[in-house]
């Protein structure tokens, strides 16, 4: 197993041999792990993959980030000075090559990693500040040409360069000697796209709010309010063989838009609705009796209502009234139980009871928004009404979401559709 000299920048073969056990693991470490090429002898299911990135999550401002980039440049400078004898001059001279690397052997199979985490922590920048920001002050080793530019060797090296540095250094910049060219500023620019909000009759104001005034199909959304209703009229024991109420129902208010009524049912044995019929006064019966005006025991009311099989019931369309809703029950009676009568002292006589229960559903004009139609998915427990198309002015939000996959740098300070980040450099 070699070994990598860095301050060298060779490997090194010391005779050092592995061999794994059957119960060993293997760990691999490296820019090419990813790429399955590299282990293309282990079968896919013995391999575990994880990815480790620096990923910074820190912002200078709500527009612009710390670039992640940045970061890891910091912190590759601090390490090569400290255990591989680089200056930053060295560090940086090779950041391009390291961008490829990872452009052409991390970052097409990065989405291939079993796991992935993020390796930056929120306070390394302070902690890495007093290692770096000292480094590039430090002289640069002068790397040694491959061969002397003067062919003349120690002669020119001496004499050469002192003559030259004096005249030949002077005059050369003047006289057509060769120039350095000057660096530019480039910026950072992230592409930033526009994620909008639905088409909205609602004003909204703000920097991020657009309007159109356009024809749309605009309905109102009115809520659906559900009320139970718990009906006991009281029958004669010689009672008729059909029965025709007629009620008021109470607690609709005067706004409501529409009314409807479910199919009727008996109370069964449920005493929670004979309970009900006692104490939640919603529905008022014009001609006839109430169970709840001639009995006070929820259990001789019970017990004196006769059963599922003893009659059946219809309720007709509720009619507007005045300012309350009625509704008509027609009821047919064939007793067949052995339900044991009530003695009304308010009536004088014995009486039976005819339980039903029914849903009341209405919509009240003041839950009523109007809107366009496209928003029906915003209103999923409301009615659709008067549903038409209307000149109007509509309004939609949009937030800007940036795309740092889509990175490019420029020498202009602005570009359509990107937005700088606040990262530069001079190249």
């Amino acid at each position: 197993m070699p070994e990598f000299d860095f301050h060298v920048g060779t490997k090194k073969y010391n005779g050092n041999k592995i061999k794994l056990a059957e119960d060993e693991v293997l760990v691999i470490e490296g820019i090419h792990c990813l790429n399955d090429k590299l282990t293309s002898r282990i079968p896919k299911e013995q391999k575990y993959k994880i990815y480790i990135s620096a990923l910074t999550v820190l912002n200078m401002d709500s527009f612009n980030r710390i670039s992640t980039t940045d970061t890891r440049l910091i912190r590759r400078i601090v390490r090569d000075n400290q255990f591989r004898g680089y200056t930053a001059q060295n560090t940086i001279a090779s950041w391009d090559n390291v961008n490829k690397g990872e452009e052409n052997n991390i970052f097409p199979f990065q989405e291939d990693a079993d796991r992935i985490f993020n390796t930056s922590l929120i306070y390394e920048l302070a902690v890495l500040r007093n290692e770096a920001i000292p480094l590039p002050e430090q002289p640069e080793e002068p790397d040694e040409p491959d061969e002397p530019e003067n062919p003349s060797g120690n002669t020119g090296g001496s004499t050469g360069g002192s003559t030259g540095g004096s005249t030949g250094g002077s005059t050369g910049g003047s006289t057509g000697g060769t120039t350095t060219p000057t660096k530019k500023l480039y910026y950072e620019y992230v592409k930033v796209n526009k994620s909008y909000s639905k088409w909205q009759l609602k004003a909204v104001s703000g920097s991020n709010v657009e309007k159109k005034t356009d024809y749309f199909m605009t309905s109102n959304f009115c809520k659906t309010i559900n009320v139970s209703y718990y009906f006991a009229a009281a029958i004669p024991t010689n009672y008729a063989s059909t029965y025709i109420f007629n009620t008021k129902i109470l607690d609709v208010p005067t706004s409501t838009k529409q009314f409807v009524a479910s199919s009727p049912n008996a109370f069964g044995d449920d005493f929670n609705k004979y309970t009900y019929h006692m104490t939640k006064k919603n529905l008022q019966i014009i001609n006839g009796t109430s169970a709840s005006q001639v009995v006070s025991s929820v259990y001789d009311f019970k017990n004196a209502s006769l059963s599922l099989g003893d009659y059946a019931c219809i309720i007709d369309l509720p009619k507007l009234s005045g300012s309350n809703y009625t509704l008509t029950l027609r009821c047919a009676i064939d007793k067949k139980s052995n339900v044991k009568p009530y003695y009304s002292s308010k009536l004088g006589k014995n009486v039976y009871f005819i339980p039903i229960y029914f849903k009341g559903f209405y919509v009240d004009n003041n839950t009523c928004i109007k809107d366009l139609n496209e928003n029906s998915s915003n209103y999923s427990a409301y009615r659709i009404y008067d549903t038409k198309s209307e000149y109007v002015t509509a309004y939609r939000t949009y937030t800007l979401v940036r795309d740092y996959s889509n990175i490019k740098w420029s020498t202009a300070t602005s570009m359509d559709g990107y937005e700088r980040t606040g990262n530069s450099e001079y190249r």
